[in-house]
């Protein structure tokens, strides 16, 4: 699946960055998520990804999947902290 960023760029879909950067979010924000929490919501994240069945999808639909599961499995701050986060990387 091709991911097409909000530059109009496109590159493969790779989970181990939803990984990443929802770790580094949790973190910055001093409420680490364990490794079965963060597995847990990544696998429900790509199962929501993967269900539209879509050869390509747009980056800003990843994002609002991300902080959706984020908020379904309870982690409100995370969720909130990674939708700010995001949105002030489009900003600059």
């Amino acid at each position: 699946m091709i991911v097409i960023k909000r530059n109009g760029s496109r590159q493969e879909f790779d989970e181990a960055k939803i990984r990443s950067s929802i770790e580094i979010t949790s973190d910055e924000i001093k409420q680490p998520m364990s490794s079965g929490d963060l597995n847990y919501a990544v696998k429900a994240i790509v199962k929501r990804i993967k269900e539209g069945r879509r050869d390509e999808v747009l980056s800003r639909d990843i994002h609002m999947i991300v902080v959706g599961e984020l908020i379904c499995e309870g982690f409100y701050d995370v969720a909130k902290a990674y939708d700010e986060s995001v949105k002030s990387l489009v900003h600059r």
